[in-house]
């Protein structure tokens, strides 16, 4: 088995980026034959380029790519296309892994289910180095729509079937192709809820997420991070999650699933309600009239 980690790198401080990286670059019992890292550098103008290459020279199961910034979904889905694993793991660049996270990853996978979702560590940068277990009592497997806790939305706590994926068509949204563009300069590309899509999407077409006990990824809680800057900026924090669900509501009803139309729906709705600035949703993307 192997698994490929997709690793989206853009402006992140300089700290926490190279504790991301040092946790690839050394990770435990990797090897080219059961691990590869993919970076992708979405246009970063902060020198985490030169880094990257850097790093890759000397790290041989690491694979670095340059795009203009298109936003961490193209990225990922990027990444995902270039994946040679049997699996997939996503890790963002201010996040870090679990020493142990390769070998419970190894020995995850080799039952052979298509999602399985491990528990995280939170670490906040004013509590550094405390670490908080976000669900130490994660336990039972869920099915759609059951979710059991919020962890559901987190992209980077899980591994999923890279055939799975590909044979269900599941990605993240895109800006202007699959969501409008709401946000402007430095956040133009950014896509406010792309996890909650792309988990509710996958959930939807696996038949279950096994749920696992040990932890993974170490999650750094940031006060300026890309997504608190979209809400502070742009006052669209409601807004851009209606328009996510949106989205996903679209996309449901392409597919002809009930149960996703309905969870997309609800979702729609209760962020339409909380929605501040409706004026500022782009014209055709209000909710549709059946609901």
């Amino acid at each position: 088995m192997k698994i490929s980690l997709i690793c989206p790198v853009w402006n992140t401080p300089r700290e926490l980026f190279h504790a991301c990286l040092d946790s690839v670059v050394n990770l435990a019992g990797a090897t080219e034959e059961n691990f590869e890292a993919i970076f992708i550098d979405d246009g970063s103008s902060d020198g985490s380029y030169a880094i990257l290459d850097a790093a890759a020279k000397r790290c041989p199961y690491m694979k670095v790519v340059h795009q203009k910034n298109s936003g961490n979904c193209v990225a990922r889905n990027k990444g995902i296309k270039m994946a040679t694993g049997d699996y997939i793991a996503f890790l963002d660049c201010d996040d870090y892994l679990c020493e142990d996270f390769l070998t419970n990853a190894l020995r995850t996978v080799e039952s052979g289910k298509d999602v399985y979702q491990f528990n995280i560590y939170k670490r906040y940068e004013k509590d550094n180095p405390t670490l908080y277990p976000i669900f130490p009592h994660c336990h039972g497997d869920y099915t759609f729509p059951n979710f059991r806790s919020v962890s559901w939305v987190y992209a980077w706590a899980k591994l999923i079937k890279r055939s799975f994926l590909i044979e269900h068509d599941v990605w993240f949204p895109t800006p202007v192709v699959t969501v409008p563009r709401m946000y402007r300069g430095q956040l133009r590309n950014y896509i406010r809820g792309e996890d909650n899509y792309f988990c509710a999407l996958l959930s939807a077409e696996a038949e279950i997420t096994k749920l696992e006990t040990w932890y993974g990824v170490v999650h750094i809680q940031r006060e300026a991070s890309l997504g608190k800057r979209s809400v502070t900026a742009t006052d669209s924090g409601y807004l851009g999650l209606y328009i996510m669900y949106r989205a996903l509501w679209n996309e449901a009803i392409k597919r002809g699933n009930a149960a996703l139309i309905q969870f997309a729906a609800k979702g729609m709705a209760q962020h339409w309600a909380l929605a501040e600035n409706k004026e500022r949703c782009p014209e055709g993307w209000e909710p549709p009239k059946s609901e």
